[in-house]
Parts: C-alpha cells; structure tokens; sequence
C-alpha cells in the first residue's frame, strides 16, 4: 500500500438550504485507513517503535463505516502520535457511539491534517544524518549521543 497526499480541505457548503458539502465515501475512509497503517510502518521502520493497531475493516459502498471503525481510526492516531511529537492538529482522541452524531468535516479534516503532519515529522527527520569531524570520526555530542545535521 502506497500512502496518498490526505484530503485537508473538508467543507460544509450549504445552497438554497441544500447540503453540497463533502461526504465522507469508501474512497476517502480507505485513505484514512491505509495512511494509518502506512504511518504505522514507516514509523517502526524508522524509529524501530512497534505500533500495534486497532482493527480497521475494509468498507464499500455498500457497507458504512460503525462507530467501532471511528473509535478504532481515533485510537490509531492517538496511537501514531503517542510515538512521535503531537502535531497541532491533533486536539484529542474522540469517542464515537452507535446511534449517535457521526464524525463530520472538522473531525475529518482533524483526522486528515494530522496524518500529514505525523508524515511530514518523518520525512523531516529523515533528512537528518550523522555528522563527522574532519578526519571522517563520528562527532557525538557531551553526552555521547550522536550528533545529527540536515542532509545539504
């Protein structure tokens, strides 16, 4: 699975008393869902945390999403996040309850941004690399960490 640029732009747009906004289809929720697991990946790739996930269900046209696969996409970026820095765009993991108000653009645009975020925070730190002094020694910092310089 590929990660794809998330969907950050969620509006409502209401004409004439008709809703012409955005709706969340199997497209958009398969999307979330795999950039989850993407993220999740390349996060214990990268850093070599482990992070187990909810069970996220596939879902068609013809099967909508309960209020067990919001809770599970919520707890997965909760848990993305628990393993690097919040990104801003995360205010909190929300509960959903069957039956009840369904997730709506400001949760989807929540859910979207900061799924770019947490990739932009591992691209960025990608491009750091180990510094070396002058005659090819690996520099390491005081503490004897090592110490890291933006790739040029």
């Amino acid at each position: 699975m590929a990660y794809v640029t998330p969907k950050t732009d969620w509006r409502v747009n209401i004409s004439g008393g008709v809703y012409i906004g955005d709706f969340l289809n199997a497209t958009d929720y398969a999307r979330i869902c795999d950039n989850i697991t993407f993220l999740a990946q390349l996060i214990s790739t990268s850093y070599g945390v482990t992070i187990t996930l909810d069970t996220m269900p596939s879902r068609s046209v013809n099967s909508i999403p309960y209020a067990a696969d919001f809770n599970a996409i919520e707890s997965n970026i909760q848990k993305l996040c628990n393993a690097l820095i919040i990104p801003d765009a995360w205010t909190g993991q929300k509960t959903w309850y069957a039956n009840r108000a369904a997730p709506m653009v400001e949760d989807w645009n929540r859910w979207e941004a900061t799924i770019l975020a947490l990739k932009n925070r591992v691209d960025y730190d990608a491009n750091w690399v180990d510094f070396y002094t002058s005659d090819s020694e690996l520099f390491l910092t005081s503490d004897g960490e090592t110490f890291k310089v933006l790739e040029g």
